[in-house]
């Protein structure tokens, strides 16, 4: 009975050894590619606008303001593709309006009618005309763009 005890733990025992040997064999299949894996990004170029430098374009753009550097980042930012600052800017529009402003006046003709209701063309009554319904056109002429 001695035998066989023997041989079933030699069986066992190998059984073990075998499931061993195939869990090596995998975890060392698993540090082969985890060293390739690490390898590659080890060397592999980062492109300034991975995401993964997300954290290090803000800290370098903080810097940046902090030091009076923008033009210097916003130069280096967009040549590399990296993360732009937003800026503020006011843009001013110069614009021609066309309103009709009726003036009604009592006159002997339309040289005395015009004469006459000039002075009643005040700021006021163009503005209550441009908040109601009596503009018909406006066209802009040109604009400014300031950064802040």
């Amino acid at each position: 009975m001695t035998d066989i005890a023997t041989t079933d733990n030699r069986v066992a025992g190998q059984t073990e050894l075998a499931r061993a040997q195939e869990a090596e064999r995998a975890a060392l299949s698993r540090v082969a590619t985890l060293e390739t894996e690490l390898a590659r990004l080890q060397s592999e170029q980062i492109e300034a606008s991975d995401p993964r430098l997300t954290m290090l374009w803000a800290k370098v753009r903080r810097i940046a303001d902090h030091a009076g550097y923008e033009s210097y980042y916003d130069t280096l930012a967009e040549e590399l593709g990296g993360v732009q600052r937003e800026r503020q800017y006011t843009v001013t529009y110069r614009v021609t309006i066309e309103v009709d402003v009726p003036v009604e006046v009592t006159a002997i003709n339309t040289i005395t009618a015009e004469e006459a209701a000039r002075p009643q063309l005040t700021p006021e009554r163009i503005s209550t005309i441009l908040h109601g319904p009596g503009w018909r056109d406006m066209t802009v002429q040109e604009h400014d763009i300031t950064e802040l």
